[in-house]
């Protein structure tokens, strides 16, 4: 009996109303072959039924689909998302591998979903998003050997903690990617080290410098830019916060997180994200704790609070900085002034942005900053 239904359901010829009753009898195996028929796609009904059936009907139908749009609404699907599927089907727009590389992939079927954008010609910045991911090897590796991988995000595997720690030769073939026409042991000989709290110890054996540029906010922010020469000696943005001597001779430590707030204060001034703020003070104290940093805008109309994430938990620090937002409204704020707050980060963390979507509309902003590491 499931052999005629099924072969009813892949015939072009039978009338839509057929077709959806097919589908609300549940059966798996018609209901698979039901995907392969090209007529479903004008039965907005039948379509629905399918969707929120069983995964493995919706993965096939992720699979043999050649409709942009149908795959741009199965990634947002309110029931099963096959995001391998997606990820693998020719058919699927850069703007839906976008938003497959943004969700919170299942554990067991993330490394598979990744290593199938990263082998993409796609839009650079899905390659870029899953780029800033916690990769397996073979999609890290992938990215490397794309060519429509951005050079930014190779610059950014090239210097990652994660890929330079241990017996790891990803970071080598990112730095070896940058620089093609420098010899393997040349590379491996200048290798950057990455030391605690989010340093990074250049050393210097080769007599080249290296520039450090740190941008914070979007993409197109200008660049603050700190410049080490082959004598060690820095130079650009004000405050050697981000750097500092180690005893061994012509070594440098860049210190990210340790040194942010300093440099944070000290470059205040040359950071559009703050145009609109003057700088009040660091580690503000605000009843049982301290603020990073406090601004107030320039119209005096918007305190500004501002938490660095550094290592906690993205239910910590959000609810971190409500306390002390709270506490600046109790006790800074008169009747006709905000209070807004801001978490900066280290990358893009769409876990952390997903917490906040449910805080007031606007009110606590997530921005993460990046840091380039060129050897000149």
């Amino acid at each position: 009996m499931s052999s005629v239904r099924a072969s009813v359901a892949g015939n072009h010829d039978t009338e839509d109303a057929v077709l959806v009753q097919l589908a609300s009898d549940e059966n798996f195996y018609v209901l698979e072959v039901l995907t392969r028929n090209a007529n479903i796609h004008s039965i907005p009904e039948l379509l629905k039924i399918l969707m929120g059936s069983v995964p493995g009907v919706v993965s096939g139908l992720a699979r043999v689909t050649e409709s942009p749009g149908l795959l741009a609404e199965l990634a947002v699907n309110a029931g099963h998302v096959p995001g391998y599927e997606i990820s693998r089907n020719p058919a699927t727009t850069s703007e839906t591998l976008l938003v497959i590389a943004r969700r919170e992939n299942p554990e067991h079927e993330f490394d598979m979903v990744m290593e199938s954008m990263a082998i993409r010609d796609c839009a650079p910045e899905v390659l870029d998003v899953i780029g800033r991911l916690e990769l397996g090897r073979r999609a890290a590796l992938s990215l490397l050997q794309n060519e429509a991988t951005p050079i930014e995000t190779i610059r950014f595997i090239a210097n990652s903690v994660r890929w330079n720690e241990g017996n790891s030769d990803i970071g080598h073939l990112a730095q070896k990617r940058l620089a093609p026409d420098v010899s393997s042991d040349e590379l491996i000989e200048r290798r950057f080290q990455h030391g605690p709290e989010g340093s990074v110890i250049y050393n210097d054996n080769g007599g080249y410098g290296v520039a450090v540029h740190f941008q914070i906010g979007s993409p197109a922010a200008p660049a603050i830019t700190i410049s080490v020469d082959n004598q060690g000696a820095p130079s650009g943005a004000a405050d050697g916060s981000l750097i500092e001597r180690d005893q061994a001779p012509r070594r440098i430590k860049f210190q990210v997180e340790h040194g942010l707030e300093d440099f944070l204060e000290a470059n205040w001034r040359d950071i559009d994200l703050f145009d609109d703020y003057d700088f009040v003070k660091r580690q503000y104290a605000a009843g049982t704790g301290q603020i990073d940093i406090l601004a107030l805008s320039k119209d005096k109309s918007r305190w500004l609070v501002i938490e660095l994430k550094r290592d906690k938990a993205n239910d910590k620090v959000v609810g971190q900085i409500l306390r002390y937002m709270g506490w600046v409204e109790r006790a800074l704020a008169t009747s006709d002034q905000r209070v807004l707050g801001m978490i900066i980060g280290d990358h893009d963390d769409q876990r952390l942005r997903d917490a906040l979507r449910f805080t007031r509309e606007g009110s606590i902003r997530y921005r993460s900053y990046r840091l380039r590491i060129d050897v000149v």
